[in-house]
């Protein structure tokens, strides 16, 4: 709703990119991606609105409740306020808003899935490592070294 505000009163719509925190909170917090995924069409199909709105003109900000013609800001010099933009500017502006929620939704989620591959590769060290001391504690080599062989350890890390 702040976005449609901001739209009649002449000003950059900014409150769109909080459904990218929304889409990174969903991501690295495991929620499923589903969820994520919902809410960029939502966001993309609210742009998108905004998008058209702006150029056709169709009612759309002129709906009842919004700020009346007196209160809105005078950014620009045409009759009612938003000024109308042209349709290949909509677009360009339609674009560059979903590449940022695109490509952050595509790096957010390589280094989520990258944080809990590593997570899990630590999870399984640490419970060898585990039933390695605890064999170790009663003397039994045998056991260690079944725990050593059978349980696949990543390789140690490599530090530039």
């Amino acid at each position: 709703m702040g976005d449609l505000l901001l739209a009649t009163e002449a000003t950059p719509s900014v409150v769109w990119p909080y459904f990218v925190i929304l889409v990174d909170v969903c991501l690295v917090c495991q929620l499923r991606s589903r969820v994520a995924k919902n809410l960029i069409m939502t966001l993309g199909a609210w742009l998108l609105l905004l998008g058209l709105e702006s150029t056709y003109r169709f009612g759309f900000f002129d709906l009842e409740g919004l700020p009346s013609q007196e209160v809105r800001r005078t950014g620009c010099d045409c009759a009612k306020l938003p000024c109308r933009r042209s349709a290949f500017s909509s677009f360009g502006i339609y674009v560059d808003q979903m590449a940022v929620v695109l490509l952050d939704f595509y790096f957010t989620r390589g280094f989520a899935s990258s944080l809990y591959e590593e997570h899990n590769k630590m999870n399984r060290v640490i419970v060898a490592t585990e039933k390695i001391a605890t064999a170790f504690s009663r003397f039994d080599l045998e056991t260690a070294e079944a725990v050593i062989v059978t349980t696949p350890l990543p390789p140690p890390p490599f530090f530039c």
